[in-house]
């Protein structure tokens, strides 16, 4: 048995799994202890501010590396592991192969590819569930135009050209299937099993 974790770092475009896929591969995975890291849970407050470049209105960038605090994820993957308290950690979040500093924790890198417009449509589903019409962010209006306004450019500037740092590149269409079992086994042999 592994007394360093294995790190898998998951990665792709708004919308594109990378959540769904993080909790489905951690739920099979049930016989290690299994530590599941969202990067959204580390949006800087304030955010950084950008500029649409469609109608040069300034707006709140969730899009961009700086959005997010990486540091300190980075240093709660550290502390894991030296101090050996779980087997695997699985980290998920739109920007992790933007950070140099992380890469390199990541024993197997693996991107989501998935077709912009069905990410779009996952995205606005997801956030107008997620949202009350009242706070603005649960209007399909708001969330059509907060995507093409700033979250497209900005994901095609920074999220997406990471895929180059992925080991693995996974159709966001067919997550569970065969590549998803390849990956499951891959781990398994890792961990010793």
């Amino acid at each position: 048995m592994r007394m360093k974790p294995l790190i898998i770092g998951i990665a792709g475009g708004s919308g594109c799994g990378k959540s769904s896929f993080s909790e489905a591969l951690r739920d099979r995975l049930s016989d290690y202890n299994v530590y599941l890291l969202h990067m959204d849970n580390y949006f800087r407050d304030p955010l950084p501010q950008v500029t649409s470049p469609i109608t040069g209105l300034p707006g709140d960038d969730f899009n961009h590396p700086d959005a997010v605090d990486f540091e300190k994820p980075l240093n709660l993957i550290r502390t894991i592991q030296s101090d050996g308290s779980y087997d695997i950690v699985i980290v998920e979040g739109a920007f992790l192969f933007c950070y140099d500093e992380m890469r390199p924790l990541f024993d197997l890198k693996v991107f989501i590819d998935l077709d912009a417009d069905a990410r779009m449509y996952r995205r606005i589903r997801r956030n107008t569930g997620n949202f009350t019409a009242r706070d603005g962010w649960g209007n399909v209006d708001f969330q059509f135009e907060y995507y093409l306004n700033y979250a497209k450019f900005q994901e095609q500037k920074y999220a997406l050209p990471s895929k180059v740092y992925a080991d693995i590149i996974l159709n966001g269409y067919r997550l569970d299937g065969p590549a998803t079992e390849v990956l499951l086994a891959w781990v398994r042999s890792g961990m010793g099993k």
